[in-house]
């Protein structure tokens, strides 16, 4: 990563203004949009767009060992941002989840993911941590609750995980020890949380509220996950849940697309899925998340293009404006006067990401641009 200069002068390339590109230079000062004159870095060949806004990326979660311990969780967070920059992403929301049906989502890797979070200095990739809680996990509300309380969380998922694990034990042993093996868990400990979810299925309504409460009087913004139809989408929103996660049917996500609630869908089910490509081509979908896949955001959006689906110029705004927006953030996501210098150079021909730039600093890249991105600021490419 790189300190940029005072000023750098983009030219030769296509920037995404205003909806349409634009053939003009790009000047870049003390890392925001504008200015004059500058260092020229010849970007010819190339499209200049907003960096990446990412709603949830869990992709530190690759770079753990395969029987993770919270004390693995600092080294994986810094592993996963680094794969950030280089998939184009400026700013993400790093998720946590909070279970015992997964062995990377137990509370105590959450609170080490939330730890490693605060005490990083100069990033690569503008963070904040999200939690992915799950509902029926009952007996672990007043430590979860102290955590909202104590700040530095963005945003709280509710996720019926245990409840979806029951649907899963309705398919068969098979499937069950199919879904053990992709959680790193033994059966018998997936057998435990499936009865443990049934246990707790009458106190879930109770610890949902009291979780919704928290997040109000903390200003936490909450969302749920993988709605099964528009009727469970309605009452999490009557509660107070004003985002939907990964609808799992078109239903629930017309019925929090109808009701203006934004809707976020993993990118990679968009690079292959008729099914999902429609949902976004239909305006059901207001952002695109990486999930386990910094690579897949700017796969779908290119995806949405070559199917004729969407232009680039408006499918971009999936990946940048709308989140950033979603996020309370005014600063970026578009390429304007005196926003956030948070950029990602593409090449045209190729769609790889030459270049990534947060507030003017180069983070990632690898090729001529990045290499001359590098020099002007003073310095060689770590790394390509």
């Amino acid at each position: 990563m790189h300190d940029g200069p005072q000023t750098l002068r983009l030219s030769g390339g296509a920037v995404l203004r205003a909806g349409s590109f634009d053939p003009e230079p790009l000047s870049l000062t003390g890392g925001l949009i504008g200015g004059t004159g500058g260092t020229e870095i010849d970007v010819a060949g190339h499209l200049v767009l907003p960096g990446i806004v990412d709603l949830r990326s869990s992709a530190w979660r690759a770079h753990l060992p395969s029987r993770p311990k919270p004390a693995d969780v600092a080294g994986a967070v810094a592993d996963g941002l680094a794969s950030l920059a280089r998939h184009g992403i400026t700013t993400a929301w790093i998720s946590a989840g909070w279970t015992r049906a997964d062995a990377c989502a137990t509370p105590a890797m959450a609170e080490a993911v939330i730890a490693a979070i605060a005490g990083r200095g100069p990033s690569p990739v503008d963070i904040a941590a999200r939690i992915e809680a799950d509902t029926h996990l009952t007996d672990t509300t007043d430590r979860l609750i102290a955590v909202l309380r104590a700040g530095g969380i963005a945003h709280l998922s509710l996720v019926p995980l245990l409840a979806l694990l029951i649907d899963i034990a309705d398919q068969g042993p098979a499937a069950r020890a199919a879904h053990a093996r992709a959680l790193g868990v033994p059966v018998r400990n997936l057998d435990a949380a499936i009865a443990e979810a049934q246990a707790a299925a009458p106190c879930v309504t109770r610890n949902v509220c009291r979780l919704a409460e928290t997040c109000d009087a903390a200003g936490i913004g909450y969302s749920s996950t993988a709605d099964k139809d528009a009727e469970e989408r309605e009452y999490y929103r009557m509660i107070g849940a004003r985002m939907a996660d990964a609808p799992r049917t078109r239903s629930a996500a017309a019925a929090a697309a109808g009701m203006g609630d934004p809707v976020l869908l993993d990118a990679a089910q968009v690079i292959d899925s008729a099914r999902h490509q429609s949902w976004v081509a239909d305006g059901l979908i207001d952002a695109l998340v990486s999930g386990n896949s910094p690579s897949s955001v700017l796969r779908a959006v290119l995806a949405l293009q070559a199917r004729d689906l969407m232009p680039l110029e408006t499918a971009w705004a999936l990946v940048s404006a709308r989140p950033a927006a979603i996020m309370g953030l005014t600063d970026r996501g578009e390429i304007e006067p005196g926003r956030r210098a948070d950029l990602v150079i593409v090449e045209a021909a190729t769609g790889h990401v030459a270049a990534t730039l947060s507030a003017g600093r180069v983070t990632a890249g690898h090729g001529s641009v990045a290499r001359a991105l590098a020099q002007a600021a003073g310095g060689r490419l770590a790394a390509e």
